[in-house]
């Protein structure tokens, strides 16, 4: 017919965050028009009711980053030739889902060279931690240091956990929280300190000149 019906083509469910806060989103548009070349798309995000319509031009595919939350996408096809338009836009209304966010809520103390009070030469950690998006949260955990540890790949865990045989050395611990929907969280929580090394330096005199004597330095015996 002359008046484009417009089609959105939705990107695949469930949309999740790609960034904090955000995720970009990319839709498609078709008409039913025979004349594809003349026609031209335009779009309203989340129209207020009873506002007076704010149409703005878009391309297909549209790829724009939404905010988490439910939001309601309008589009009309035009054909800019005859000026004949959709008179029912296509409408799609679609939600971003927020992902969970893991906090950890105890850890050991920082280590801390410059407050000898506080150092530790403890082998083991503990850590509590949580998730935002409860219940039914469950949790990965990870320990990385620079030399590789034996917990450095992420494993179930519950909070409290803990780890043993820690040598001295920086550390990070990890964790990161998957909803009752199984969607995990876009960053990991972090925890860095330091198993400190106090063990007091032992000087060994390995050896002494073969003739002090000479220099007048009588050597004891």
């Amino acid at each position: 017919g002359l008046v484009p019906d417009t089609t959105i083509t939705a990107p695949d469910l469930p949309i999740l965050e790609t960034a904090p806060g955000v995720a970009e989103v990319s839709f498609g548009f078709t008409s039913d028009s025979t004349e594809p070349q003349n026609i031209e798309f335009r779009c309203i995000l989340d129209q207020v009711a009873g506002a007076p319509l704010s149409w703005n031009s878009c391309d297909s595919p549209e790829l724009a980053t939404y905010t988490v939350g439910e939001h309601t996408l309008l589009v009309q096809a035009v054909n800019t030739f005859n000026g004949y338009f959709d008179l029912t836009p296509a409408s799609y209304t679609f939600e971003v889902l927020a992902r969970p966010i893991a906090t950890v809520t105890s850890g050991p103390l920082d280590q801390s060279e410059s407050i000898p009070g506080i150092q530790n030469e403890s082998t083991s950690a503990s850590f509590t931690f949580d998730s935002n998006q409860q219940p039914g949260s469950t949790f990965e955990c990870r320990l990385v240091a620079e030399v590789a540890t034996a917990f450095d790949e992420w494993a179930a865990c519950t909070s409290s956990v803990s780890y043993t045989d820690l040598g001295p050395e920086e550390y990070t611990f990890e964790v990161q929280a998957y909803n009752a929907d199984g969607h995990v969280s876009l960053i990991p929580a972090q925890y860095e300190w330091e198993v400190a090394d106090l063990t007091k330096p032992v000087l060994t005199i390995t050896g002494r000149p073969a003739d002090m004597a000479s220099s007048g330095v009588i050597p004891k015996s």
